[in-house]
C-alpha cells in the first residue's frame, strides 16, 4: 500500500506494485492460492472495468469536449454544476461501478469549480448510485447470491434523490465548516 500511495515518489507503477504485494503474500503464505480460487472474480472485474472505463473516456478527450460544450462551461457557477454533476451521475452508473463514475465524472465537475470540497461532493454523490447491480460490490454480491435485482431500485432511488439532495445543498456548507475550500 505504501508504495501505491508513493508511486509519484519512486515511480513504481501501481499495478508493479500490487503484482509485487501478492507474490509478497503468497510467498510468505499469508495468502494461499485456494484463498486466491474463491475471490469474487466478476465483482472485481466490474470494478476494474468501471474503472477502466472512465480513465478511458477521460484519456480520449470525451470529457474535456463534453464540458466545453455544456450551458454552464466557463462560467464559475458552483452550486448549480454540483446539482447537475450529482443527478447526472446516475446516468454513468447504470453502465459501470461508482469508483468508475466518480473517476469519470470529477474531472468533469472539477472543470465548473477546480476546488477540492468538488471533488469530495462528487466522489461521495457517486456512492449514493445504489440503484442498479453494476453499481457497487454489495449490489453485484448480493444479486449473485440471489437478491432479486428489483429489489434493489426501491431504496436505492429513495437514497439516490435523498442522498443527493443532501449532499448538493449541505454539502458545501459542511466542507467549508472543517475547511476544506
Amino acid at each position: 500500500m505504501i508504495l501505491w500511495l508513493s508511486e509519484p515518489v519512486h515511480g513504481i507503477p501501481a499495478w508493479a506494485a500490487a503484482i509485487g504485494a501478492i507474490v509478497m503474500l503468497l510467498a510468505s503464505r499469508l495468502l494461499r492460492w485456494s484463498d486466491v480460487l474463491h475471490l469474487d472474480w466478476p465483482t472485481l472485474l466490474l470494478i476494474a472495468g468501471g474503472i477502466g472505463l472512465g480513465a478511458l473516456l477521460d484519456h480520449a478527450g470525451l470529457m474535456s469536449d463534453l464540458a466545453a460544450h455544456l450551458p454552464l462551461a466557463g462560467r464559475r457557477c458552483a452550486h448549480a454544476a454540483f446539482v447537475v454533476t450529482l443527478f447526472r451521475e446516475r446516468d454513468p452508473s447504470s453502465l459501470m461501478s461508482n469508483t468508475g463514475t466518480a473517476a469519470l465524472l470529477i474531472p468533469l465537475a472539477a472543470t465548473f469549480d477546480p476546488s477540492p470540497s468538488t471533488a469530495i461532493i462528487v466522489a461521495v454523490s457517486a456512492s449514493l448510485g445504489m440503484l442498479f447491480v453494476v453499481s457497487t460490490p454489495p449490489n453485484a454480491m448480493a444479486v449473485a447470491r440471489g437478491l432479486p435485482a428489483s429489489d434493489l431500485l426501491p431504496p436505492g432511488l429513495l437514497l439516490l434523490i435523498a442522498g443527493c439532495l443532501i449532499v448538493a445543498f449541505t454539502g458545501p456548507w459542511v466542507l467549508h465548516a472543517v475547511g476544506i475550500p
